[in-house]
C-alpha cells in the first residue's frame, strides 16, 4: 500500500523507474501508453453510441424543421383539393366569382392580371371569359426561358389577351400563356389588380405558392404598388406560415368562397348551406 507516501515522493519514484529503464524499454513503455490511449478512445466512442441508442429507444421523433412542416402542408392541401367533388368546386367557383365581381377594387381596375388555372387550382377560365365579355382588360403571366445560365432577370412577364382560345399557347412546361408576340404589350403601371393561385394561407394572409411557381419574384417587385390577392378554397386555411422566401408571400387579401379573409378574421362566419368538406 502507498499510504503515507506524498505525491512528490510518488513522482520521484516514477522518475527513478524511468531512469532505470534503457531506451528500448522506454520506447516500449511509450508505445504501450499510446496503444492504451487509442483503445480507450475507441471504447469511449462505442460506449457513447450505445448510450445514445439506449436513450433513443421509446423517445419521441425529432421535431420536423419549418421547411419540412411546410412541405407537409403543401402535400396535404394539394391532395385535399384533388379530392373535392365537382359540385363542391362549381359552387365554390361561383361564390368566388360573385365576391370578385362585386368588389370595388375589381370594378375600379382598368387592367386585371390573373392566372389560367392548372390542376385543382381555383378555376379562372370562366371568370376571364366573363371579364372580357364585360369589356374588362385582362393580362396573363408568361414564363421566360433563358438560353444562357448567365442571363438574369425576372422569369415572369405579362401579356394582355382578348381571347383565351386565340391569344394563348403552351409553354415549355405545358401551361397556357400569352403568345410571344403579345409579350410586353401592356405596362405594369396599367395593372389595377393582381390575382394569383396559392397552396395554403393563414388568417394574416401569408401564403405558400407551388414550389415551382414564378409568381414570387414578380410579386415582390409589385408589392405595395398594386393590390395583390390570392385565390383559394376555404379548406386551404392552415397554421401561420412565415414568408421566408420567394415561394411564400404576404398578400393584401385572400379570396375564398366564404369571402375575403381579412374581412372575416375575428368575425363569426355565417354557416354555409353546403360547406366544403373539412381537410
Amino acid at each position: 500500500m502507498l499510504t503515507g507516501i506524498s505525491p512528490g515522493e510518488i513522482i520521484i519514484i516514477g522518475l527513478i523507474m524511468v531512469l532505470a529503464l534503457n531506451r528500448k524499454d522506454l520506447g516500449m513503455v511509450f508505445r504501450a501508453i499510446g496503444k492504451g490511449k487509442r483503445q480507450l478512445s475507441r471504447f469511449n466512442e462505442k460506449l457513447a453510441c450505445t448510450v445514445k441508442e439506449i436513450t433513443a429507444i421509446g423517445a419521441p421523433p425529432p421535431e420536423p424543421s419549418l421547411f419540412e412542416k411546410k412541405e407537409l402542408v403543401r402535400k396535404r392541401i394539394i391532395q385535399w383539393r384533388k379530392e373535392l367533388s365537382s359540385p363542391d368546386r362549381t359552387r365554390a367557383h361561383e361564390a368566388i366569382k360573385q365576391y370578385l365581381f362585386e368588389s370595388p377594387d375589381f370594378m375600379a381596375a382598368k387592367l386585371v392580371l390573373i392566372y389560367l388555372n392548372i390542376g385543382a387550382e381555383v378555376e379562372t377560365r370562366a371568370m376571364i371569359t366573363e371579364m372580357l365579355q364585360c369589356g374588362k382588360k385582362v393580362a396573363l403571366p408568361y414564363v421566360r426561358v433563358y438560353d444562357d445560365e448567365s442571363d438574369v432577370g425576372i422569369p415572369m412577364g405579362i401579356g394582355r389577351i382578348s381571347s383565351i382560345e386565340i391569344d394563348t399557347e403552351r409553354n415549355h412546361q405545358g401551361f397556357l400563356q400569352p403568345k410571344k408576340e403579345l409579350w410586353g404589350n401592356c405596362f405594369k403601371s396599367d395593372i389595377g389588380l393582381i390575382m394569383c393561385p396559392i397552396i395554403a394561407f393563414d388568417h394574416e394572409c401569408n401564403a405558400i405558392f407551388r414550389s415551382d411557381s414564378s409568381w414570387g419574384v414578380y410579386l415582390l417587385e409589385m408589392q405595395k404598388r398594386k393590390p395583390i390577392w390570392g385565390l383559394a378554397y376555404s379548406g386551404q386555411l392552415s397554421d401561420t406560415i412565415l414568408a421566408e422566401n420567394i415561394s411564400e408571400f404576404k398578400f393584401d387579401n385572400i379570396l375564398t368562397e366564404n369571402g375575403f379573409v381579412k374581412e372575416l378574421s375575428g368575425i363569426a362566419r355565417p354557416a354555409a348551406d353546403n360547406p366544403l368538406p373539412a381537410i
